[in-house]
């Protein structure tokens, strides 16, 4: 992927993602590919190690319940990073690019949306499992302050994991908009032909091509995608 070109909206989530373990391709560099990898096993490592060392530390069946609920999606999140090679949402940001170049469209990867429900929805998150930690769980830990940079830390590595499916959905759904725009366009140009009813079912067949070739480009995600969704639901409904 070509990070100099790469919206800084998307460079952020992007270096969000790398800071807590989600490894993508940065550079061209094998030393630098190496070593963002090694710095990936690291995260996972250290991680994983304390991720143990807490659940050692918490009282009560329920409490140790809701450890495990809070941190499946982050664990899920870098299996299927693993399996994938971090490369699912760079390659879906480059498809992405691709169908602008290919059918005229302007190049924008802009994520207004999934920016704004970031913000809220990590903030929301945060101040829950504050609450929550107060109120039923005994953590080894000592000091407000140690508490919060612990959750802080935590609600970001989680949902920092499940984000970047929001951003793929706001960019098809920018790209749904975009093709529904032209079809108005061009049938509106259409009418004034002299072959109009023509123009107007072939303007319709490109439609259905574009929509078709933007169909193949989300399916590149299909098993990450799928796999990390119905994981999100399965807690999210617990």
């Amino acid at each position: 992927m070509d990070v100099q070109a790469t919206p800084a909206s998307i460079k952020t989530i992007m270096f969000i993602r790398l800071l807590c373990g989600f490894y993508c391709d940065i550079s061209a560099n094998k030393i630098v590919t190496v070593l963002v990898r090694v710095y990936c096993v690291a995260i996972i490592t250290l991680v994983m190690a304390f991720g143990i060392y807490l659940w050692n530390g918490i009282i009560g069946i329920s409490s140790k319940i809701h450890f495990l609920f809070i941190t499946t999606p982050y664990i899920t999140s870098m299996v299927t990073n693993i399996c994938f090679h971090g490369e699912y949402f760079s390659e879906f940001l480059n498809k992405m690019e691709n169908f602008n170049l290919t059918h005229g469209f302007l190049s924008s990867i802009k994520i207004p949306i999934s920016s704004l429900f970031f913000v809220f929805v990590f903030l929301q998150r945060f101040l829950f499992q504050m609450k929550f930690t107060f109120d039923a769980i005994g953590l080894p830990f000592r000091g407000v302050l140690t508490h919060a940079s612990f959750i802080l830390i935590l609600c970001l590595m989680n949902y920092t994991a499940e984000f970047s499916i929001h951003i793929m959905f706001e960019l098809l759904w920018h790209r749904m908009g975009m093709l529904r725009k032209r079809l108005e366009q061009d049938i509106s140009t259409a009418r004034i032909l002299r072959d109009g009813e023509e123009s107007i079912r072939e303007n319709i067949r490109t439609c259905m091509r574009r929509y078709q070739h933007l169909l193949e480009t989300a399916r590149v995600t299909d098993g990450p995608v799928k796999f990390l969704v119905d994981t999100y639901i399965f807690i999210t409904a617990r």
